[in-house]
């Protein structure tokens, strides 16, 4: 769309992950809100990307209820790539 936002209706993920050190960074992207594992040793952070693109303040404590649901939509996608990785979800 010219000149203006189309409004994502589909989540983002993305995810790194390493054996060697136990590197593990994920990020979910639902409208507004990013939920992400900005470096390895990190605690997952929430942020509202809309009035705060720097991603300089943790929302997290403030919305306990959106943390927690886009945790588990996170957790939901990462066992999807499990099973991707692993051939269950679809044929060879």
């Amino acid at each position: 769309m010219f000149g203006g936002h189309a409004v994502r209706q589909i989540p983002i993920a993305a995810g790194y992950q390493r054996l060697y050190k136990n590197t593990e960074l994920y990020a979910l992207i639902m409208n507004q809100y990013k939920i992400c594992i900005p470096d390895a040793g990190d605690e997952m952070m929430l942020f509202d990307i809309k009035t705060d693109p720097t991603e300089s303040h943790d929302i997290k404590n403030d919305k306990p209820e959106l943390f927690q649901n886009m945790k588990a939509k996170l957790e939901e996608i990462k066992e999807s790539w499990r099973e991707s990785r692993e051939g269950k979800d679809y044929q060879w």
